[in-house]
């Protein structure tokens, strides 16, 4: 599954405000939580990384593609 709409993830938890998110980009779902998010290790930077495994980059329904 991939990001069909390059989006941006506002992160109001980092002090990295904002990432863009590219179409493409590589999606898991979660089954636990019931939503999509953008797979951890795709994102290049430490802090990043982080956020994304702590506190997830969901991806909303209609803009994943299988």
């Amino acid at each position: 599954m991939k990001v069909k709409k390059a989006f941006v993830w506002y992160r109001g938890f980092s002090s990295i405000a904002t990432v863009d998110v590219p179409a493409g980009a590589p999606v898991e779902w979660n089954e636990k939580n019931k939503c999509h998010y953008v797979i951890p290790s795709f994102f290049p930077g430490v802090i990043t990384q982080h956020d994304a495994i702590h506190y997830g980059c969901r991806v909303a329904p209609d803009n994943v593609e299988e």
